[in-house]
């Protein structure tokens, strides 16, 4: 299975809404986060969306894991075009 890196949020949100996830809200304010929603699973995951920062792998992985998405199947969608 291949690692993931620290990723940019912009390509973590668009892979996950290639895998059918829909963004239900954006926090503003100092540290904006981006709430993602697929139907008919309960699981949210939430991107960060902090300037000049990326998505760290371990966050990530847990996300993944937590909703169900394998590692190999989310790359696959963020190499899509």
């Amino acid at each position: 299975m291949p690692k993931l890196t620290n990723l940019k949020p912009r390509k973590v949100v668009k892979a996950l809404e290639r895998l059918g996830w829909e963004e239900r809200r954006t926090s503003s304010g100092r540290n904006p986060h981006k709430v993602m929603k697929k139907q008919g699973i309960s699981v949210l995951i939430t991107v960060p969306f902090h300037k000049g920062k990326d998505v760290s792998a371990p966050l990530l992985e847990r996300q993944l894991k937590d909703a169900g998405i394998d590692t190999d199947e989310f790359l696959r969608a963020m190499n899509r075009r």
